[in-house]
């Protein structure tokens, strides 16, 4: 298996289990930890792919997986925002 396609899994599993902690909140630190890591790994795959021109569209594993990592930040700022209404 090649370097891509392993670090295009390892930003998949990432963000599974970044989404994941989403469900429970005080696993929200270690989610914030994988989306980190997903976020590092999918964007060094892009970085790797556009280096050998290689065309990354849309609906490619490593865009979902930009996406999926991106949810426990997104949920940690609306919890901020619904909270700072009430104070």
């Amino acid at each position: 298996m090649s370097i891509g396609k392993t670090l295009t899994f390892l930003a998949l599993l990432f963000g599974f289990l970044a989404l994941l902690s989403c469900f429970y909140a005080p696993l929200l630190f270690w989610g914030l930890l994988c989306s980190v890591a997903g976020t590092v790994c999918a964007i060094f795959v892009i970085f790797r792919r556009t280096r050998y021109m290689l065309e990354t569209k849309w609906n490619h594993p490593v865009v979902l997986a930009l996406v999926l990592s991106s949810a426990p930040v997104l949920y940690l700022i609306c919890i901020i925002f619904i909270f700072s209404k009430t104070a």
